[in-house]
């Protein structure tokens, strides 16, 4: 088989061996460490480093460039009176680079798991979905009210099924507008591999260039942490996209049925907020034909008696 190379995917590799999955994870997460000593990197020279601090090291990448190393050097940074503030605005920049670099690693290497991990995890969640949309109970069966509950009770009812319909609305009108430009993603997903394959060519020229003539080792060494951490952010972004596209169509489909459950839900909920609508409008109709006949009740036992009540009811019924 031919070696990897950097213009291959997961996508190529799967075609051609399962085991390039874990081939490629393994190559792009690599990212080799400082090789500047970290005496060098001091502001102010040689510095007393600990055993542990050498030895700190990324557990995904192996580099020993980390984001508590990172932190430290800017803390340092800005307590060495003796820099410049030239070159301290340099360090600075260069550290908070990195690290915002590692970050964005960090945050790719997540997705890359939930990618992953949709790969599993989705078929079954779909088959399950569409199971329970074949068992849903047919149209028209409303649960009845319990007897003796009040008109207050059952606005509470209604108020409660309002809300939950808005909120599933909202959720289906979500999932619509993401299925709309689903197809285009694999597309623009590719797009962005391609680029960002480029950007790593870039960064390993940028590795391989001699160091400027004057510059300090501390500037040397953070100028170069910048270039080896954004080459992991950018691995990292390039797996995360692979791991997407591998996993685009099985997600698709759970879109799909998850919208169609919410599409359900929103029919039921919709069908018994009419019902307690109706219910409730019934119960007022109810309660003012009870009030109407109480009055005609009341004024028919009014005649004949006192002149004064039997103004009264009429005067208020």
């Amino acid at each position: 088989m031919p070696p990897f190379s950097g213009a291959q995917t997961s996508e190529d590799l799967l075609k051609r061996s399962p085991a390039g999955l874990w081939v490629v994870l393994l190559l792009l997460l690599h990212v080799p460490g400082a090789h500047a000593q970290d005496a060098a990197s001091s502001p102010n020279g040689p510095q007393t480093v600990t055993a542990d601090a050498r030895d700190a090291t990324d557990p995904v990448s192996g580099s020993s460039v980390t984001e508590g190393r990172l932190e430290s050097k800017i803390k340092e940074v800005e307590a060495t009176a003796e820099l410049d503030e030239a070159t301290r605005s340099k360090l600075t920049e260069y550290y908070r680079k990195a690290l915002s670099s590692l970050e964005a690693a960090k945050s790719y290497d997540a997705k890359i798991a939930a990618f992953a991990q949709a790969i599993e995890t989705a078929p079954e969640q779909t088959k399950e979905l569409r199971r329970r949309l074949e068992a849903a109970p047919p149209d028209g069966e409303q649960e009845p009210l319990p007897d003796g509950l009040s008109i207050k009770e059952i606005e509470q009812r209604l108020a409660k099924e309002q809300a939950d319909v808005a909120a599933v609305e909202a959720k289906v009108s979500e999932m619509e507008k993401e299925l709309e430009t689903w197809s285009r993603r694999p597309t623009e997903m590719r797009k962005r591999i391609t680029e960002a394959k480029g950007e790593l060519e870039e960064i390993a020229e940028a590795l391989a260039r001699q160091v400027p003539e004057g510059e300090s080792p501390s500037l040397t060494e953070a100028r170069r942490w910048v270039s080896e951490t954004r080459q992991r952010e950018v691995r990292s972004e390039i797996l995360m996209l692979d791991r997407e596209l591998l996993s685009h169509a099985a997600r698709e489909d759970l879109l799909k049925a998850e919208r169609d459950k919410s599409a359900q839900d929103l029919k039921m909920l919709s069908a018994r907020k009419r019902f307690l609508e109706d219910q409730l409008n019934e119960r007022r109709r109810a309660q003012a034909e009870q009030a109407r006949a109480e009055a005609e009740t009341a004024k028919r036992e009014a005649v004949g008696k006192h002149a004064l009540v039997e103004e009264l009811a009429h005067l208020y019924f």
